[in-house]
């Protein structure tokens, strides 16, 4: 067996797409302690406890769906890219795993605001450290092991990512078929839970949930359209027959999924908030926007795949989120890239020294002398 390295040097067009996703998913690296959650705190508690068992469930459902993804789907997809020596592409897909590790946290975070903030606790809503709940965030992520919807959509994907790592024979359109379940993983399944926490939004509460949820979004928006154009260049290698063999794989796949992630729905308490028809169409909606990553016509026509338009506005708005992520910043040119420990809760704020946030103190520099290097 040989080992390769990552020739980030090359100049042809699969380096340039691998290049371009890098770049971006680094430029666009964040974290959920730079998005204050303790100012959604008044919202949250004015929250039915309804809406907020809504609102964990959904959480914890996106937590699993996204650990699922970073464990057996990018795990499965690099060892296809190292069987052939395409060792800037598994760069690209550590990356997303990186990315989809943040999401995790940042869903954690998320859950910890909820569960700080139940009514009665006010004042404590600041504190968002995941080591100090009181059990519902533990209850949230117990209730989605118990769900037979969800766990049977869980074996859904997980079949699809499953490969056979020793096998040195795997074929091409095995692989294809997983970056396939991958873009539908991220598209369909985790982008259909943005809704409830968007429709908040768009009528002015929970505004710093839907900038983590904005975050998430623009990172599997850079991660899908990435996969797609692998999936869709592997697709042009294809003869008629077995590109047409993988488009009904995909096309079934996205059904599969589509009714997986409606039953799943099913137990989520959408039916009280009169928001059944909405969720559907936003699930319409994602499926088609998968599809057409990889290639594809829409599944559903315009008149059942038409959401909200306030929720969709809300969820590109990115302009508010930058402005929140500067505004807070954990990170600058004169600090050490180091994990924060005095404000290691997600949102907390409650450092506002730059290297005091970082857990670092400032780089300084002065200059040598032959004495220094007398050990």
């Amino acid at each position: 067996m040989t080992f390769a390295a990552a020739d980030w040097t090359r100049t042809d067009a699969n380096t340039d797409i691998d290049r371009t996703a890098f770049n971006t998913m680094t430029a666009n690296l964040w974290t959920p302690e730079q998005i204050l959650l303790a100012n959604d705190a008044e919202d949250i508690r004015a929250l039915s406890s309804n809406e907020r068992l809504a609102l964990a469930h959904i959480f914890a459902g996106l937590a699993s769906t996204e650990a699922l993804l970073t464990n057996a789907s990018i795990s499965a997809l690099n060892e296809d890219a190292a069987r052939y020596k395409a060792g800037t592409r598994q760069a690209v897909l550590t990356a997303i795993a990186f990315s989809s590790s943040i999401h995790s946290k940042a869903y954690s975070a998320l859950l910890t605001a909820l569960d700080g903030n139940l009514p009665g606790k006010a004042g404590e809503g600041s504190n968002t450290d995941t080591n100090k709940n009181n059990g519902s965030t533990t209850l949230a992520f117990n209730w989605i092991e118990q769900n037979a919807s969800m766990q049977g959509k869980q074996q859904l994907l997980n079949d699809a990512y499953r490969t056979d790592t020793e096998n040195e024979g795997s074929s091409k359109l095995d692989a294809l078929k997983r970056l396939a379940a991958t873009v539908l993983a991220q598209s369909l399944t985790i982008e259909a839970g943005f809704y409830l926490p968007m429709r908040f939004s768009s009528r002015g509460t929970l505004t710093k949930t839907a900038d983590i949820v904005r975050l998430i979004n623009r990172d599997l928006a850079t991660s899908s359209s990435y996969l797609g154009a692998l999936y869709q260049q592997g697709i042009e290698q294809l003869d008629s027959e077995t590109s047409e063999t993988m488009r009904e794989y995909t096309y079934d796949l996205a059904n599969n999924l589509y009714f997986a992630e409606e039953d799943y729905g099913y137990t989520l308490p959408y039916a009280d908030f009169s928001l059944e028809e909405d969720t559907e169409k936003f699930l319409s909606y994602n499926t088609n926007k998968a599809l057409s990553y990889l290639g594809y016509p829409a599944l559903f026509p315009a008149e059942i795949s038409e959401p909200n338009p306030a929720v969709i506005d809300e969820l590109n708005d990115m302009e508010s989120t930058s402005s929140a992520l500067a505004s807070n910043s954990l990170f600058d040119a004169n600090v050490n890239f180091t994990a924060s420990t005095t404000n290691a809760a997600a949102g907390t704020g409650a450092t506002t020294d730059s290297s005091a946030a970082s857990g670092t103190a400032a780089n300084k520099t002065e200059e040598t002398s032959d004495d220094d290097w007398d050990f």
